[in-house]
């Protein structure tokens, strides 16, 4: 019984989520309003939990596929651990981050490196996310309110062990706080961004 509660709860949530935003591509459509760059300065290093020390750094910059959409680059960069996975996402606030949290932008290595026609043991220690205007989740306001964005992220790693680690972004970056709440807490990080009118 409380299961199924808890399912209808979850259930009304994501409803009524998703009938309050939509994506950055959407909100262009009504403002003609998007992103045009990113705060390259930004990044912030991951690390494995409970241990201080850096396994490596995200990086941000300004990308456009190729039909021209805007999109931001997430760059992975290991300093030494080969990369496994990486997750993130890009919210306009905070509050669009849902609980449980879900990462909706995901590589895996192992497929990247079939798409590219490399051994299956080829090491990677750099892998990006492009997460595109009709990936980033935002609500009427839209994306270029004149606040920041939002992010998450983290890595899948393998230690030299050969067992598969996951490593979090620490609240040691400019921006970072640890938002602690319903589900695992997370940390969350601002992203600041300029904007340009299609008008």
């Amino acid at each position: 019984m409380k299961s199924l509660a808890w399912y209808c709860f979850a259930v009304g949530f994501l409803c009524l989520v998703s009938g309050e935003t939509q994506t950055c591509q959407g909100a262009f459509d009504s403002t003609f309003l998007f992103v045009d760059t990113v705060d390259t300065g930004v990044s912030s290093k991951f690390a494995f939990k409970n241990n201080n020390t850096s396994e490596g750094t995200v990086f941000f910059s300004t990308a456009r596929r190729s039909d021209g959409l805007p999109c931001i680059r997430m760059r992975f960069d290991s300093k030494r651990l080969p990369l496994v996975s990486i997750r993130g996402g890009i919210f306009s606030k905070k509050e669009l981050i849902r609980e449980p949290v879900e990462y909706p932008n995901r590589r895996n290595v192992g497929k990247v490196l079939a798409k590219r026609g490399l051994p299956a043991n080829t090491v990677l220690t750099e892998l990006s996310l492009h997460i595109c205007h009709n990936e980033i989740l935002t609500d009427d306001a839209g994306c270029c309110d004149g606040s920041p964005l939002y992010w998450i992220a983290h890595a899948m790693l393998r230690r030299e062990d050969g067992k598969t680690v996951r490593a979090e972004v620490t609240t040691a970056g400019d921006g970072c706080e640890l938002r602690t709440a319903a589900g695992p807490d997370i940390v969350v990080c601002r992203l600041d961004v300029e904007c340009m009118s299609a008008e």
